[in-house]
């Protein structure tokens, strides 16, 4: 990766944890749902980044909604398990709708 494309997704990544921990941790959906936009970070990262530094990313950006939302690891759990799902599409071994 060129340096343009890590100081765009670190200007990303900080940008959308900001919007995430103070715009949207208090905004609720008629006391149903809550939003989280932080996990589009891990979603547009490119898919030639490894897999390691991916896991990495993610555990990351999770612990640090966790430590803001003072939840003990959901957040982390969440994002490894999105990554790792990521990888599975990405490499076509989980196809939704396929039996």
């Amino acid at each position: 990766m060129n340096s343009k494309t890590i100081l765009l997704n670190s200007f990303r990544w900080v940008i959308l944890l900001f919007v995430q921990i103070f715009l949207l941790r208090n905004l609720i959906f008629y006391n149903l749902s809550t939003p989280f936009i932080y996990v589009l970070f891990l979603l547009v990262l490119p898919f030639r980044i490894p897999n390691l530094l991916l896991f990495i990313i993610a555990f990351g950006t999770g612990l640090t909604i966790d430590t803001f939302y003072d939840t003990i690891g959901v957040h982390t759990t969440a994002c490894v398990a999105l990554a790792f799902v990521r990888i599975l599409v990405h490499f076509g071994k989980f196809k939704p709708g396929c039996h």
